[in-house]
């Protein structure tokens, strides 16, 4: 399926709860996921600038990467989750024709 008709479908979509629910949360994840690596970095550089001991910033790197790694799978997921939720309320929404059977 093309992003045009993904964004027509979302668009006539956009206010449904659950729609408005599942991008939500998609992205809180997204944000959370590049301001653990923003953060990593920042702090990496203070902590160097401080004489802080080597071990201590591998430490924290490592505990940012691991929560790089679980961010960005679940913003992965709930991205999935999104699209399969908007899609599901669009072919909810979609009438179908009744189907008419001649009678004798």
């Amino acid at each position: 399926m093309s992003d045009k008709v993904k964004t027509i479908t979302y668009q006539a979509n956009s206010g449904n709860p659950s729609v408005l629910s599942t991008h939500k949360e998609y992205l809180l994840f997204r944000d959370m996921t590049w301001l653990t690596v923003l953060t990593a970095i920042l702090t990496a550089i203070a902590l160097l600038s401080l004489n802080i001991k080597l071990k201590i910033i591998f430490q924290y790197i490592s505990a940012c990467s691991i929560l790089y790694l679980c961010s960005s799978t679940i913003g992965r997921l709930a991205g999935n989750r999104f699209v399969r939720t908007v899609m599901a309320v669009s072919s909810a929404s979609v009438e179908i024709p009744q189907l008419v059977i001649p009678t004798k």
